[in-house]
C-alpha cells in the first residue's frame, strides 16, 4: 500500500526542503499543509471503508450455514482487510510525523517537545482523532486559509503529532503562538481548561519551572547540555547519496559508529564487515525498526535529517534499509571514566546509570541519538554528566 504514495511524499519532501531554505515562503508553507490534509482525507475515508467491510465480514463469518471453504475464504478476507488497517494506521501517523517537520523548521526541538505533554498528567497528551467530520474543523482551515492570506506563518496542529494544545499555531514570533477555536458557547468550560493548558505550557517555556508540567516539580525542570550537541547529519547524508547510486554502502560515519546503507535488501558481503574485529563489542542497530516499532513524536523529525527526497521517500516506504553498527563496548568505557555503570535495559534502547554510591536511573538519551543521528560519544557524556547532577540534587531532596 505505501507504494501508492511514494510520489506524493517525494513531492511533500521536495516542499520541506524548499520551506527549509526559506521559512518565509508563506505559499509552499501553505501547499504543504493543504497535501496532508488530502493525505488525510484519503487515508480517513479509505480506513471507514476498510471498517465497514471488516465488520460485515465478521458478521458473514458468524452465519452458520456456511461451507468449510466459504468459511477460510471470509477467514482470508479479514486477515486483510486487518492487516490493510494496521498499514493505514501506520500511514496516518506517518503524515503526522512528516507534519512534525513544519514548527521544527521554526522551532528549537527541545522547546518544542513541552507542546506534546499533558499538565495533568506525566504522560504524553493523547493525540487527536481523525481531522476531517470533527465539529470546528471548518472553522480552522477558514482560520488557516485567512492567516495564510495576510502573510502570517500559521500551522494545522493536527497535522503534527507534537503540537498537541491548540487547534492552529501562529509562528510570526520566537514564541509559537497557540489558538483555541471555539463555534458554540457551549464549550467554553472546555475552553477554559484547554486555555490553562496552553498558558502552564508557555510558563515553562518562559521560567523553565512548572508544577503542572511534565511529571510535578522535580522532573519539570529543563536542563542544559554541558557542551553543544553534535550529530553526524551530513556523514549519513552522504552515505545515502552513495547508495542511491550503487544499491548500497558502508562507511564510517561518526567514532565508534559505521552506517550500512541498502536499497537492494542485501547483507554487506564479509570483507566488508572486516572493520567489526577491530570494534570491543559490536551492537547492530535497524534505524528502520526505530521508525516502525516507536512513537517518534518528540524527536527531530526524519523528513528533516534525510534531505533527499527520493532516499527519504524510499526510507518511509521501507525500500531503503539503514543499519548501524556500534562499538558498544568503548562507548560503555566513556561511562566507566565517570564512574558510572550503563547498561541497556530494553528493546528501545533505554540506559540504566548507576554510580557506586546512589541508586539508578533510567534515561532516553541514547535512543534520542539514535533517532536523531546525534553523536553517541556526546551523548553519552551528557548522559553521565546529567545524571551525577542528578544524584546531587538527589541527595538534596527533602525525604
Amino acid at each position: 500500500m505505501k507504494h501508492y504514495f511514494f510520489s506524493d511524499i517525494v513531492d511533500i519532501k521536495n516542499k520541506i526542503n524548499k520551506l527549509s531554505l526559506n521559512p518565509n515562503d508563506i505559499e509552499t508553507l501553505t501547499e504543504i499543509q493543504r497535501d496532508l490534509l488530502d493525505w488525510h482525507f484519503w487515508l480517513e475515508e479509505t480506513t471507514r471503508f476498510r471498517k465497514k467491510r471488516l465488520k460485515n465480514l465478521k458478521r458473514l463469518k458468524r452465519l452458520r450455514h456456511n461451507s468449510k471453504e466459504k468459511s477460510r475464504t471470509i477467514k482470508s478476507s479479514i486477515n486483510i482487510v486487518e492487516n490493510q488497517l494496521l498499514k493505514l494506521k501506520e500511514l496516518k501517523l506517518w503524515a503526522r510525523h512528516i507534519g512534525n517537520s513544519i514548527p521544527h523548521i521554526y522551532y528549537d526541538k527541545n522547546d518544542l517537545r513541552a507542546y506534546a505533554y499533558s499538565t495533568d498528567k506525566v504522560e504524553l497528551k493523547e493525540l487527536s482523532g481523525d481531522i476531517h467530520g470533527k465539529e470546528g474543523q471548518d472553522l480552522e482551515n477558514q482560520s488557516f486559509e485567512h492567516a495564510s492570506s495576510l502573510g502570517i506563518k500559521v500551522l494545522l496542529n493536527d497535522l503534527t503529532s507534537i503540537m498537541r494544545h491548540g487547534d492552529i499555531t501562529l509562528m510570526n514570533s520566537p514564541t509559537p503562538f497557540l489558538m483555541e477555536l471555539k463555534q458554540s458557547e457551549a464549550c467554553a468550560k472546555k475552553a477554559e481548561k484547554q486555555l490553562q493548558s496552553m498558558t502552564a505550557i508557555q510558563k515553562y517555556l518562559l521560567t523553565d519551572e512548572s508544577q503542572s508540567i511534565r511529571g510535578g516539580k522535580y522532573i519539570s525542570k529543563r536542563v542544559s547540555s554541558t557542551s553543544e550537541e553534535k550529530n553526524w547529519i551530513n556523514e549519513l547524508n552522504d552515505n545515502l547519496e552513495v547508495c542511491l547510486e550503487k544499491g548500497c554502502n558502508i562507511s564510517k560515519i561518526d567514532e565508534y559508529v559505521y552506517c550500512y546503507s541498502s536499497l537492494s535488501g542485501r547483507l554487506p558481503e564479509a570483507s566488508e564487515l572486516s572493520f567489526i574485529e577491530t570494534l570491543k563489542k559490536p551492537m547492530f542497530v535497524s534505524v528502520n525498526k526505530l521508525k516502525n516499532d516507536m512513537d517518534l513524536s518528540l524527536f527531530y523529525p526524519f523528513s528533516l535529517s534525510i534531505k533527499d527526497s527520493n532516499a527519504f521517500s524510499l526510507f518511509v516506504c521501507g525500500y531503503l534499509s539503514i543499519y548501524l553498527i556500534i562499538d558498544w563496548g568503548a562507548l560503555t568505557d566513556i561511562a566507566i571514566t565517570h564512574d558510572i555503570t550503563m547498561e541497556l535495559i530494553s528493546e528501545d534502547y533505554c540506559l540504566e546509570l548507576k554510580s557506586k554510591d546512589g541508586p539508578a536511573a533510567l534515561s532516553y538519551t541514547l535512543t534520542k541519538a539514535l533517532i536523531e543521528f546525534t553523536s553517541l560519544n556526546w551523548a553519552i557524556e551528557q548522559a553521565c554528566k546529567l545524571h551525577q547532577e542528578a544524584m546531587v540534587m538527589y541527595e538534596n531532596l527533602d525525604k
